[in-house]
């Protein structure tokens, strides 16, 4: 129920380095329709990331590659994601991006995961999120 309080939302579940489909038919398995943000993973094309943009009223953006987020790397990566963009960025939540968070126009940023502290937390809100990411990771 809390999901559904004005301004919440959640990051649908996925699968880190799967296959963009896999992750596709993961995001068509989330039971509460626009309020959860689909994870477009930066190794990914960025065709899906305009895909996802179209359909969800927010993205989220998880950084994938060698080093933290906001190494040479990550960098040069956003320079294409930018550049593709140009001035009609969307709805971005960067993932782990809180040192990037005024580097791009994203509109907002956390500074860790769910899957990295979930457990952590005694709430039916996060517990169910937590056990479902752990049963689709332990797969």
């Amino acid at each position: 129920p809390r999901l559904f309080h004005p301004g919440r939302w959640a990051a649908i579940p996925d699968m880190p380095g799967a296959p963009s489909q896999l992750n596709d038919a993961l995001i068509g398995e989330w039971p509460f329709g626009q309020k959860g943000a689909p994870l477009w993973h930066m190794d990914q094309p960025i065709e899906r990331l305009l895909r996802l943009c179209e359909k969800y009223p927010r993205v989220c953006l998880g950084w994938t590659g060698e080093g933290p987020v906001g190494c040479d790397a990550y960098r040069q990566r956003m320079e294409e994601v930018d550049a593709f963009l140009g001035n009609r960025w969307p709805v971005i939540h960067m993932m782990r991006g809180v040192k990037v968070a005024f580097d791009y126009p994203f509109h907002s940023a956390d500074s860790t995961s769910l899957a990295q502290n979930g457990h952590r937390y005694d709430d039916p809100l996060t517990d169910g999120l937590f056990k479902a990411i752990m049963s689709l990771t332990n797969a």
